[in-house]
């Protein structure tokens, strides 16, 4: 569970440890503007800056034990949303568009695809694809993200004001046994906000 507040990232635990563990926070962190999504490879923590992106950083990133100072990864946009991190590269979202800068070094962000309505959450397969919640079209797409380069967009899903996206195995605790039980060749769900409609990828 993270607290993505104006000023502070932060990180708890569901375990009999539930201390919160304050990462990065403005006052100590030039590169913390109002952080409007996050992700972790375990390693790193990435987030995206709803404010001053182009000042701190549309993607910054820091050590998950928050040891080491934070470093801005891309500064591509003024306001960036949602955020996913594959195991080679960063990708984010400033509404238009969907962007993707090098995980080691950052630099330039390539734009993937900029054309999206109002592109917001985004969620990464852990192959090949990563699925966009297009909230101006109320739709989900899935796109390649296995290069950087400009892609294609395919729909997947329509749902009035797509926002937030999380992929889930069924065999996680949060689906139930009964629904992975149904069809266990189907290996992931894509949820959209907090509503259990589902599509199964296989």
């Amino acid at each position: 569970m993270g607290d993505l507040s104006g000023e502070l990232l932060s990180l708890g635990s569901h375990d009999d440890d539930t201390s919160i563990l304050e990462l990065f926070q403005a006052q100590d962190s030039q590169h913390v503007a109002t952080p409007a999504g996050v992700a972790s490879d375990g390693v790193q923590v990435y987030w995206a800056n709803q404010d001053h992106g182009l000042q701190h950083g549309s993607v910054a990133t820091g050590f998950v034990s928050g040891s080491l100072p934070s470093s801005k990864l891309a500064t591509e946009s003024a306001s960036t949303f949602g955020i996913a991190a594959t195991s080679n590269m960063v990708l984010f979202s400033n509404g238009a568009g969907v962007y993707g800068v090098p995980k080691f070094g950052g630099g330039n962000a390539t734009a993937m695809n900029e054309g999206f309505v109002i592109a917001r959450g985004l969620a990464w397969d852990g192959s090949g694809t990563v699925f966009v919640a297009d909230e101006g079209a109320s739709t989900v797409y899935a796109m390649p993200c296995g290069v950087l380069v400009a892609q294609p967009l395919q729909p997947v899903l329509q749902m009035h004001g797509a926002f937030g996206l999380a992929l889930v195995q069924p065999t996680d605790p949060l689906v139930s046994a009964r629904s992975a039980a149904a069809d266990p060749t189907f290996p992931l769900w894509v949820a959209i906000s907090a509503v259990w409609a589902a599509v199964w990828m296989s």
